[in-house]
C-alpha cells in the first residue's frame, strides 16, 4: 500500500508536485502585461525603446521591485531586450509581440 500524504490523501510521492503546474506564476502574468503594453506603446514594431519609467507610471500598483522582476522574467523569456542593470529602458524582440504566443 502506498503511503499517503496528510494533505488530502494524495500519495506521498506526488507531495512535492505543484498542483498548478503549468500555470503562470504572478511574475510571468506581470511580464506578459508588460509586454502587451510595450506592444501597445510601440504599435508592434519589434526594437523601439520604451521607458521602464513610463511602465512604472502606467502600472502605478507595481512596486520598483515587482516591475524590476517582471522585466527580468520577460528578458528571459526573450520577449524583451534591457538596456542598464536594473533595466532602465525595455523594447520587444521578435518573440515578443503578444499575438506569437
Amino acid at each position: 500500500m502506498a503511503a499517503v500524504a496528510s494533505f488530502g490523501g494524495a500519495p506521498a510521492a506526488m507531495a512535492g508536485l505543484n498542483r498548478y503546474a503549468g500555470m503562470p506564476s504572478k511574475g510571468e502574468k506581470t511580464a506578459r502585461n508588460l509586454r502587451n503594453e510595450v506592444d501597445a506603446i510601440t504599435r508592434g514594431v519589434p526594437m523601439r525603446w520604451v521607458s521602464v519609467h513610463e511602465l512604472g507610471l502606467r502600472h502605478s500598483d507595481l512596486t520598483d521591485a515587482a516591475l524590476d522582476q517582471a522585466i527580468s522574467v520577460a528578458i528571459a523569456k526573450g520577449w524583451m531586450l534591457g538596456e542598464g542593470t536594473p533595466s532602465h529602458s525595455v523594447c520587444l524582440t521578435d518573440l515578443g509581440p503578444p499575438n506569437t504566443l
